[in-house]
Formats: C-alpha cells, sequence, structure tokens
C-alpha cells in the first residue's frame, strides 16, 4: 500500500465509529463516543493501576502526527499535548519506544489502526507507557496485567533481557501480544471487539479487556494515542488525504446510519417527513407522515450543511455544485458519487457520499435505511452505472484508491450489508426531477 492511500485508510477507519458532536485535542475532531455509563464492581482483573478522573468525551480524532518534525526513526522525538482531565502531558522517547513495541505486535497480528489506538489508550492510562515491575496488587509491566488473574509471569509481562543480558524486550513483546489475543478472543456473542468499540466507544473496549475498578478513566487518551499511532506510522496530519471538512462531512453521515429512507426527506438540520410523494411519478412512494428520514440528495443537504455548504434538493443541482471527478479511482473521501441509468447527465437518479476506502454512505431507496456499501468500486452495478463524483470541498491532494502491495489488516464493514442489498431498479430516483 503506498503512503497516500494508507492515509486514507487511516483516516476513514478512524471516522467509521464517531457517533457524537465533540471537540479535538491538535488533531481534527469529529466526534465523541459513548461512554460505559455503569462502574463494573468487583477486584480488577486486569488493570487496578488505571484510576483518576472520569474521562470527558474529546475523543474521535484522525490518526496522524501533528508535529512530525521529528522523524519516526528518531528515538528522541518528543510529543506534547492537554489530556482532558489530566493537564498537560509529555510523551518522550522511552514511551515511544514501547508505543512501537505496542503497534509492532497488533499489526503482526492484523489489528488494524483503530485497534492500536485502543492498546496505546489502554497503556498511558495503566502505566504511562511505562514497563512497571508493580502496582496495585500484583499488576505489573504496560497494561499492569495481574500474574494471578492468568496474564502470565512477572517475568514473560516484564522482562526485558535475553539469558545472555542483552535487550530483547521479551516481556512488553509478550505483554502486547496477551492484550490484543484478549482483544480478539473475548468478546461478546456475535460481536467482533470492532463492532463492540464503533457500538459503545474506544475507551468501552479498552474496558472490557481491562476489567478496571476506573471503567470510564481510558477515553481521555485517545486524542493523544491517535497521534502516537501517526508519529509511530510516520503520517503527517498535513499529508492525510482527507481534510478536517471531509471528516466532518463524514462523520455527520455516518451519525445518520439505521435511519429509514424518507422519499423527499433531510434538510441542512437533519431528517424530515414529507406528507405526500411529490406527485413525481416515477414509482409507487408512500410518504413518511409517522416517520423522519433521508432520501439520497437530503443526505447530502444535511452533511454538506456541517460545513458550511449549502445544497439544493435534487441531484441535477447537487451535480453541478463543484468540480467534476471523472474516474471512482479519482475520488477523494468527502466526494459525491453520481450515478445515471443512459450515461448522461440527465439519466442521474442517485446519489451517495465517498468515505473512503471503498466505501460508500448513502439513502438507497424506500424501505430501506441509511448504509454504507463495501466495494462500491468493485460492484459491477454501480461501477456500470457511475457518471461522476463531484468534489464540494477542498482538494486534499491525493487519491483515494484503495490498492494495496501488501496483505491489509483486517477491517469490518461499517455498515450493515456489504455489496448490493436491493435490486438495481429500486434506486432512488426522487430527485432526478427535484422537490418544491
Amino acid at each position: 500500500m503506498n503512503d497516500k492511500n494508507k492515509h486514507i485508510l487511516i483516516v476513514i477507519i478512524a471516522v467509521a465509529v464517531f457517533f457524537g458532536a465533540g471537540g479535538g485535542l491538535l488533531l481534527v475532531s469529529f466526534g465523541a463516543f459513548s461512554v460505559l455509563t455503569s462502574v463494573l464492581g468487583g477486584a480488577a482483573a486486569a488493570g487496578g493501576a488505571a484510576g483518576g478522573q472520569a474521562a470527558s468525551q474529546d475523543n474521535g480524532d484522525i490518526i496522524c502526527d501533528s508535529d512530525p518534525s521529528a522523524s519516526q526513526n528518531n528515538s528522541s522525538a518528543v510529543m506534547t499535548a492537554t489530556v482532558p482531565g489530566y493537564g498537560t502531558y509529555t510523551v518522550d522517547s522511552s514511551q515511544m519506544m514501547y508505543a512501537k513495541i505496542i503497534i509492532a505486535v497488533g499489526k503482526s497480528k492484523n489489528i488494524n489502526d483503530k485497534g492500536l489506538v485502543i492498546s496505546i489508550m489502554t497503556a498511558l492510562q495503566e502505566s504511562k507507557l511505562a514497563n512497571l515491575k508493580g502496582g496495585d496488587r500484583d499488576s505489573v509491566g504496560l497494561f499492569q496485567q495481574r500474574p494471578s488473574q492468568g496474564w502470565g509471569t512477572v517475568e514473560q509481562i516484564t522482562g526485558e533481557t535475553d539469558a545472555n543480558g542483552q535487550k530483547d524486550y521479551h516481556g512488553p513483546k509478550y505483554a502486547a501480544g496477551k492484550f490484543f489475543s484478549a482483544m480478539l478472543g473475548t468478546h461478546p456473542p456475535e460481536l467482533t471487539w470492532e463492532q463492540y468499540a464503533d457500538q459503545n466507544g474506544y475507551g468501552a473496549e479498552a474496558q472490557r479487556i481491562q476489567r478496571s475498578g476506573f471503567p470510564d478513566a481510558y477515553d481521555k487518551w485517545q486524542s493523544l494515542a491517535s497521534q502516537i499511532v501517526g508519529k509511530a506510522g510516520g503520517i503527517s496530519c498535513s499529508e492525510v488525504a482527507a481534510s478536517a471538512s471531509a471528516a466532518k462531512v463524514i462523520a455527520a453521515g455516518m451519525q445518520q446510519l439505521g435511519l429509514p429512507y424518507c422519499w423527499g426527506g433531510g434538510d441542512s438540520t437533519g431528517p424530515t417527513n414529507t406528507s405526500s410523494n411529490g406527485g413525481n411519478g416515477l414509482d409507487n412512494r408512500p410518504p413518511c407522515d409517522t416517520h423522519k428520514g433521508f432520501d439520497c440528495s437530503g443526505l447530502m443537504i444535511y452533511v454538506f450543511a456541517q460545513v458550511g455548504i449549502p445544497l439544493a434538493h435534487w441531484t441535477g443541482d447537487q451535480i453541478k455544485a463543484g468540480t467534476a471527478v471523472a474516474s471512482m479511482d479519482d475520488l477523494q473521501p468527502g466526494d459525491m458519487m453520481f450515478f445515471s441509468s443512459n450515461g448522461t447527465e440527465a439519466g442521474v437518479h442517485h446519489v451517495g457520499l465517498y468515505i473512503g476506502d471503498d466505501k460508500m454512505l448513502h439513502a438507497p431507496h424506500h424501505g430501506a435505511t441509511v448504509e454504507v456499501v463495501n466495494n462500491v468500486k468493485e460492484n459491477s452495478y454501480y461501477k456500470t452505472q457511475f457518471y461522476q463524483g463531484t468534489r464540494v470541498l477542498p482538494d486534499s491532494g491525493s487519491s483515494a484508491s484503495a490498492s494495496s502491495d501488501a496483505a491489509p489488516a483486517k477491517k469490518m464493514p461499517y455498515g450493515s450489508v456489504a455489496d448490493l442489498p436491493f435490486a438495481p431498479a429500486t434506486l432512488d430516483r426522487s430527485m432526478s426531477k427535484g422537490v418544491a
């Protein structure tokens, strides 16, 4: 995977899980996660050192390095940030070394960047990214894992030298491996760790693994953890191929997942209802008297309103609202995607939002809900029907192609379906003749 495509993938992985409004820390922020509201009782099985103030909801940051002046290979590089509820925090070269060990172990297990951020959040809270030889009760190491709870021996968790006295850091590697094994292996029925994190927040996934007496303490580290993962990967925020506006637009759209389709529905304030089908004569669309929702172009109105860009409630106008993007391969996150039944502008019948990583967010048709289509560029129907993209956001300067020269990290779909979930004839054509 080339660097530009890697940046796109990382951004979209981060965007996919933002479910609330919130501010950011040094990075582009566009959402805050729900946090676990119940405090789990009993002894902390994995981490007793987690403590302090409950996390403020300052989450949802792009994974990148806000200060890339020091090379990722520069062992003296430091990072300073303000952590909500904690204050100014500086990451030194030793902490970055341990972070890189954790990240390397995670990547070896095909953990994506979302999981890497969760691991660094956890280590920051539990040990401040230090290989501690002690802690609460018998907690030790980066993740304050307890030998008495089956995490391993003290030597296994904390050892750093081999039999010849040479540094091999086998303890931190082991501890990280145990953490990721718990992430992959212990989850509620029918939920992956990633789905659990998407539904409940990064901090909740950390707590599910650690079972700390302070379940809300992890969230405050998410912004800093995102930066650390970015620095470890040499990803500069200035190079990330999705602007702050694109991130905000995509996050606003992802918050609408699951809302019902409603012909003529949606405006700059959110989902709306309609009392009639508008007499468009295209097909029989019942009114949305009993529920609020979006149609395809109404969803575009709402998401772009979040960055101050007004759009008309008609695909025929929206397609002309910005710069044309002729090829799917040139799409960038935040571009609109238009589909035509006959290969002409007059035949345009549907619009969706490209969110990167070969995924499109859209409101498809009556009876369906706002969803994400995976592998949209490879889908034979969308590939054939694609007419053009339209870019109304600032050009990020790189392509969103998702090709890769290496095996990709394991990814979960952001929506409920992976391919075309409906008959092509039922695609939204509602706005092809406008709404009064």
